[in-house]
């Protein structure tokens, strides 16, 4: 029993520490956001250009104001939404603002108009649902591993495979929002499906030995 359990928990612990050491060293070190000069030269400097007919000089026209680009440092980018989203999340801290509401309500600060998102899992479930819908996720999540981490004792292999894998993608997706993405949700099924098959093989054996007694 507890040998079998060990693959199990070794993967799992595997794929957490490969998931956070992945996200480490991804991180630029660079903070801020950069901003690029306009190519268009800045009134003070731009020649003056001579009238066709030899009259006065024209101006030229003004030039628009540099634009920001995206922030290199991406982990700060998510870290500044953070006090914002929690600061909305006060006005329905129960039920949440429902799904795709953050960038409804803000806009991406390097291009204005676009909307925003939230890039933490943890948060946006929390922001989009609420505590109670947070929690029974956390809860439905929580529960289905256990399924699949009973089955390791029955078919250790294919359970660790399939837990390591959704542990370490919710670790990965605490740097984005990756609930709609539908990898997980395939992953977690087919462990749920090797979980299933495990059960009823260890009843079958079961009733088997309790046949022959």
């Amino acid at each position: 029993g507890v040998q079998r359990l060990v693959p199990v928990a070794g993967v799992v612990v595997l794929g957490l520490a490969s998931a956070l050491a992945a996200a480490t060293i991804a991180l630029p070190v660079e903070r801020g956001i950069a901003v690029i000069p306009s190519p268009i030269p800045s009134p003070s400097s731009a020649p003056l250009t001579e009238a066709p007919t030899g009259g006065a000089a024209e101006s030229p026209s003004p030039a628009p104001a540099p634009s920001p680009t995206p922030p290199a440092n991406t982990i700060a980018y998510r870290l500044n939404h953070v006090p914002v989203a929690l600061n909305d999340i006060r006005t329905s801290p129960l039920i949440g603002l429902g799904a795709a509401s953050y960038g409804q309500r803000h806009s991406i600060p390097y291009h204005p108009g676009s909307p925003d998102y939230i890039g933490t899992l943890a948060l946006v479930a929390v922001y989009e649902s609420g505590s109670i819908g947070a929690g029974l996720l956390a809860a439905g999540l929580l529960f289905a591993m256990w399924l699949i981490f009973r089955a390791g004792r029955v078919r250790s292999g294919p359970a660790a495979a399939y837990l390591g894998a959704v542990a370490s993608l919710l670790v990965a997706y605490q740097a984005t929002n990756a609930l709609f993405f539908p990898i997980i949700w395939m992953i977690l099924g087919a462990g749920l499906a090797v979980a299933h098959q495990s059960a009823r093989g260890s009843g079958t054996t079961m009733g088997a030995a309790a046949a022959e007694r």
